[in-house]
């Protein structure tokens, strides 16, 4: 079967043009927020709104698109209180599911319940520690015999946790324990050595642990535990680490808002009330999946999130983009490169791409101050600024109405002022007006006659816009400007002279320092030519920055 016909023509082919069929639909908003969590409630809350009022169905797409993974926690939360479905796209998931989160929770999980399994044999691999399966065992056996002779010597100090028997191993003491079991008689010698090394960490978290917040608790548990060159080994690109300390850097102001001691004696502790949070965020999530999986789909709304990357090649009813402010959308590192490096240019394609990911609406936040872990251990916020690539499409809207409303009110002024109460005005100043303009029309052909030649003007002289007018060959005052080969040129309203053939500078026309505008690229101002392109106009935009070469036919600059 023929699928695609071979072209029969020869020569160059132009593509017809394409006319959109579904009309204009509504404009793109560009809104301010206070903060992110203020642009988390407004997101969600208006993807409710717009259901309510049926601008989005059950069975809409709706996207969420941020430029880094970490910006999905407050986005995922708000979803969460709200009961939004919602589905994170892409390799790295919900956001308390991520590698580097769970290694940084695993130990305050084991710090809060010493009896914790899972969390225990999670931090004795993050990072690796030379113990293995057999050592675990091990150690699991010593557990055994410490928890069986409390109990045959009933004990008043009950049994011991996990965390405990741990801790215990680098005390000065032989034996913490009121029982007479040796943990060399179940511990390998060089497992041992490691076990005690590990032990000395987790005992110094402890203490920590009873005087600090979550927060700083957090902190000393990265910094002392060496989870960052853990990060960076496993991380096979800069980016990947940078996203991975993006996300650990939001896990920390997360915790900003518990305060308190975080293991203190109080049965509802900060760092309990912490990861019991967590925990129902997840629950609540994966009861959401469950339910959608057996239910049907299109009862709700559901919320896809994502970053800009992931979002390559699908399109949504209704698109959020988030974020959108210097530093974040473009990221620090784009900004330092400069305005014409290859990074700053790429955040704009990035920024293009997520915009036209949106069939029918497109809302763009920006936050107004961001908040942001510094290295000194303390949260610090500063004020953020519009992004530029939000500061273009606002600056082109602008343009826009100007040119709208200079049309509208030349079209006003061309309207001739008739008044029709008066009786028998109408009629003469009608006569007037065009008495006048016949007048004018002659006064303009007689002025375009006398600047003819006398021998060009026995020549027939007919109405501009469809008339070829022929210079004579031995004229040298028509060859000057156009050249010795031109003989003739034609001059219509919808055609222009073809300047290229010529040999005329571009100044003549654009004079140095004047300012032009152009549809695309913005306003800027005309410098001086390159020597080679003098037929050329040679613009330098302020908005972008680049410096481009129009031809003076048909530049399309204003």
């Amino acid at each position: 079967q023929k699928v695609i016909s071979a072209s029969t023509t020869s020569g160059t082919t132009y593509r017809k043009a394409m006319k959109p069929i579904r009309g204009a639909g509504p404009p793109p908003r560009i809104l301010a927020c206070a903060d992110g969590k203020a642009e988390a409630t407004f997101v969600v809350g208006t993807i409710l709104q717009m259901e309510k009022e049926d601008k989005l169905q059950a069975s809409s797409s709706v996207a969420v698109i941020y430029r880094t993974n970490a910006q999905s926690r407050l986005i995922e939360e708000a979803c969460v209180q709200k009961k939004v479905k919602y589905i994170v796209r892409g390799a790295t998931g919900r956001f308390y599911s991520r590698a580097e989160i769970k290694d940084c929770l695993c130990f305050l999980r084991f710090l809060y319940n010493g009896r914790d399994e899972s969390a225990f044999i999670r931090a004795i691999k993050t990072p690796s520690r030379g113990i293995g399966q057999v050592a675990l065992n091990q150690f699991f056996a010593y557990h055994s015999a410490v928890t069986s002779a409390v109990e045959s010597n009933d004990l008043e100090s009950g049994n011991f946790s996990l965390l405990e028997v741990l801790i215990s191993l680098s005390s000065e003491k032989n034996n913490e324990f009121p029982t007479n079991v040796d943990p060399n008689n179940y511990i390998a010698k060089r497992a041992m050595n490691n076990f005690v090394s590990f032990s000395s960490k987790m005992r110094h978290i402890s203490e920590v642990s009873t005087a600090a917040n979550v927060t700083s608790l957090l902190t000393e548990v990265i910094d002392h535990l060496e989870l960052k060159q853990h990060f960076q080994a496993i991380s096979k690109t800069q980016d990947e680490m940078d996203d991975r300390m993006s996300n650990v850097n939001e896990l920390l102001l997360a915790s900003e808002k518990y305060e308190g001691i975080a293991c203190s004696q109080a049965p509802d502790s900060a760092l309990g009330n912490f990861l019991d949070d967590i925990s129902l965020l997840s629950d609540a999530v994966e009861e959401d999946t469950s339910q959608g999986n057996s239910n049907n789909v299109d009862e709700c709304i559901t919320v896809n999130l994502m970053t800009v990357h992931a979002s390559k090649g699908m399109e949504f009813d209704a698109v959020f983009l988030i974020g959108n402010e210097e530093g974040i959308f473009p990221t620090q590192r784009a900004k330092d490169s400069g305005n014409d490096s290859v990074e700053l240019e790429e955040e704009r394609r990035l920024c293009y791409v997520a915009m036209t990911r949106a069939r029918t609406h497109l809302l763009l936040t920006w936050r107004k101050e961001i908040s942001f872990f510094g290295q000194s251990g303390q949260i610090h916020y500063r004020t953020a600024y519009r992004s530029r690539f939000l500061d273009a499409l606002v600056a082109k809207q602008k343009r826009s109405e100007v040119k709208d409303n200079d049309s509208k009110a030349t079209r006003q002024s061309r309207r001739p002022q008739i008044n029709s109460n008066m009786n028998g005005t109408r009629g003469r100043r009608q006569k007037s007006f065009s008495t006048q303009t016949r007048r004018t029309s002659e006064i303009s052909k007689a002025s375009a006659v006398n600047r003819i030649p006398t021998r060009e003007r026995r020549k027939p002289l007919t109405r501009y816009g469809g008339s070829r007018v022929q210079s004579s060959q031995g004229s040298g005052q028509y060859q000057q400007y156009f050249g010795k080969d031109t003989k003739s040129y034609r001059t219509t309203k919808k055609e222009t002279i073809d300047f290229d053939k010529f040999n005329v500078d571009s100044t003549l026309f654009y004079p140095v320092g004047k300012t032009v505008s152009h549809r695309v690229h913005g306003v800027g101002t005309v410098v001086p030519p390159l020597p080679n392109k003098k037929d050329f106009v040679r613009v330098k935009f302020a908005d972008s920055g680049f410096t481009l070469d129009f031809p003076m036919s048909g530049s399309g600059l204003e």
